[in-house]
C-alpha cells in the first residue's frame, strides 16, 4: 500500500456468522486495511483491534485477485470474511507444522 493515499472511511462491521468484528480502512486507491477480532465484544474491539494488519491485509490484496470468481458470487463483506477464515487457517496450519 502507498503511504500517501488518502483514508476515505474506516468501518466497524459485526458478522454474526462468523462471531467477528471486522475492521476495514477504505483508501482512495480502492486499498482496504483490514483486521478482525472473534468475539462480540465492541468495546474490546474498539480499544484494541482498530489498527490494520498489514499481512492480513497484503494478503486480502492478492486474493481478491486470486479468487476473482469467487469474489463475484458474493458481496464484499462476504468476501472479505471468507479470505479472513482462509488466512486464519493458513496460518493455523503453518504453525502446527513448522
Amino acid at each position: 500500500m502507498k503511504t500517501n493515499n488518502r483514508l476515505n472511511a474506516a468501518e466497524h462491521v459485526w458478522t454474526a456468522e462468523s462471531d467477528r468484528w471486522i475492521y476495514i480502512e477504505r483508501y482512495s486507491c480502492g486499498y482496504l486495511g483490514l483486521n478482525c477480532m472473534q468475539g462480540d465484544d465492541y468495546k474490546y474491539f474498539k480499544n484494541n483491534w482498530c489498527k490494520i494488519d498489514m499481512a492480513m491485509s497484503e494478503f486480502y490484496d492478492t486474493m481478491k485477485t486470486d479468487l476473482h470468481m469467487l469474489k463475484r458470487d458474493m458481496t464484499e463483506l462476504e468476501f472479505i470474511d471468507k479470505v479472513m477464515w482462509i488466512y486464519f487457517e493458513a496460518i493455523s496450519k503453518y504453525d502446527r507444522y513448522n
